[in-house]
């Protein structure tokens, strides 16, 4: 990353999240908040058959013209800088969808919002059952 990017990531915290399952509202153009520095996707979803779920970079905030698309086959990474304009999204996709997504943060305190808020959702999804 650091090579490509030209960034030192070893000195930033780092936040790394496994996901197995997507849901109907996920996926939506978005760019990263502004606590994020970059973020690397590393799919793991061997035999990738639906043309839903890809990501896909965008121009702009529509999924209809996009840039690139990675699909989430196994072993597929995708990376980026964080940037006013890196928006990027993926066409619904409801069900198991596996990817680890590594974002490095600006600082710690960015670190430990995202970890808190992290496990508040983790719980209620426990309380109210997972959807």
């Amino acid at each position: 990353m650091s090579a490509q990017f030209g960034l030192d990531f070893i000195a930033l915290p780092r936040l790394v999240t496994v996901r197995q399952v997507s849901a109907a509202h996920e996926g939506r153009p978005h760019t990263d908040s502004a606590s994020k520095v970059a973020t690397l996707l590393l799919y793991m979803h061997s035999g990738w058959a639906s043309p839903e779920g890809r990501i896909r970079v965008l121009r702009r905030e529509s999924l209809a013209d996009p840039v690139a698309e990675v699909s989430p086959e196994a072993g597929n990474i995708f990376a980026f800088l964080r940037g006013e304009h890196s928006w990027h999204g993926h066409t619904p996709f409801v069900g198991e969808r596996r990817v680890v997504q590594v974002a490095w943060l600006r600082d710690a305190a960015a670190l430990e919002r995202k970890r808190r808020r992290g496990l508040l959702a983790w719980r209620l999804k426990g309380l109210f059952g997972r959807h």
